[in-house]
């Protein structure tokens, strides 16, 4: 099987980031399948997340793998669904036509609805987040970044999605060999190709919750302890083995996904596609519109007092066009300042001099907004009103 994007993938084998290579790849896609005939004249889509997706490789072989060999006969189409935290790989999935939505940001920092995707492909950062360098127990503050990317995102695998988790071994602690074993069936385990970090290859397919598999668990420990007990991951699947291939379900409705903080170079994006289907713009009068349609002007010029409640109740922002035509998207907001008042005493006794000095806290109001007025010199710059 060749594969198209690994040439791509190891341009960006550097500083510490190692994109799945290309036998892992391969044998990741000959056990992923989909039920032609039992999803046939059924409406919905293929969808596909990477919370890691570096720059899209491993995405996009599995859209093409898919595409090629499965949903191109029954008319499915795919939905692929990508977030990288690293800029330059972020652009670069971005840039390539084959994925649909490529998340330049944290995932932390993502609104996801749980249960939206079909296959979920996880290949997180190696290693510990926390080191315990006061050593107060075994345990104590080791928190590894495969342990957390799992957690949360098994959740948003739906029920019958297939889970593909490419970790080092030494991983596999009965923490989250317990946790896999409680979230999925017809889990197997290889070892990977590529042994540079000693990698797993574990398949499962997402089921409610339920008590953890005690020959799951063991099996995932002992994978821990010797990774030479496991078959090695080949394009070549063992048919004749029952739970050999993860078929994809369908995922149904709308994907529901936010960036709840979006960087300046992203929000230029959207300002310069104004047109793009399925961006920010597309839920514009959603997110800064006002809720209340019965607004009023004020029968007087507010005090700072009552434009900081205002503010603060959210009823400045919004967008706001004048007779003119100028249009502006206007964001109100307080902030906490401090306010000095000096005050000079005189003994007249002593002829001492003393100054107090006075700190208040205060809440000062301010109102910005971006300009998106067409030809406007300052269109999509941030202007300040107060």
């Amino acid at each position: 099987m060749a594969l198209m994007f690994q040439r791509l993938a190891r341009n960006f084998a550097k500083n510490g980031y190692f994109p799945t290579d290309e036998k892992t790849t391969e044998g990741i896609l000959s056990r992923l399948s989909f039920d032609i005939e039992g999803n046939k004249n059924k409406q919905g889509v293929v969808r596909m997340l990477d919370p890691c997706c570096g720059e899209g490789v491993a995405l996009a072989e599995c859209r093409e793998y898919m595409n090629t060999y499965y949903t191109s006969h029954n008319n499915t189409k795919i939905e692929t669904v990508g977030i990288e935290i690293d800029e330059e790989r972020a652009y670069h999935a971005k840039s390539m036509s084959s994925l649909d939505t490529v998340v330049h940001g944290n995932l932390n920092d993502c609104y996801i609805v749980s249960r939206q995707f079909g296959l979920l492909f996880l290949n997180p950062p190696y290693g510990d987040m926390l080191a315990d360098k006061a050593s107060l127990s075994e345990d104590s503050g080791r928190v590894r970044y495969e342990t957390m990317f799992y957690e949360n995102t098994n959740k948003l695998l739906q029920f019958g999605g297939v889970l593909v988790f490419i970790v080092p071994n030494n991983c596999l602690d009965k923490n989250l060999a317990k946790m896999i074993a409680s979230h999925f069936d017809q889990v197997s385990v290889y070892a990977a190709p590529e042994q540079r970090f000693k990698q797993v290859v574990i398949f499962g397919v997402r089921c409610k919750a339920k008590v953890a598999d005690k020959v799951v668990v063991d099996k995932l420990l002992k994978a821990a302890e010797d990774i030479t007990i496991l078959k090695t991951l080949t394009a070549q699947p063992d048919e004749d083995i029952e739970g050999c291939f993860y078929p994809l379900p369908l995922s149904f409705g709308v994907l529901k996904l936010n960036q709840i903080e979006i960087d300046t170079k992203q929000l230029a994006d959207e300002v310069v596609n104004l047109d793009k289907k399925d961006s920010l713009w597309g839920n514009f009068k959603t997110h800064f519109n006002s809720a209340n349609k019965n607004t009023y002007r004020p029968l007087h010029q507010m005090s700072d007092w009552h434009l900081s409640l205002a503010l603060a109740a959210g009823q400045v922002s919004g967008v706001v066009t004048s007779k003119d035509g100028r249009s502006l998207l206007v964001k109100g907001r307080t902030f906490k300042d401090k306010k000095e008042t000096t005050e000079t005493q005189v003994n007249e006794a002593s002829g001492n001099i003393s100054e107090k000095r006075t700190l208040t806290d205060v809440f000062v109001p301010s109102i910005k907004a971006i300009d998106f007025t067409k030809d406007s010199d300052t269109f999509g710059k941030i202007i300040t009103i107060k």
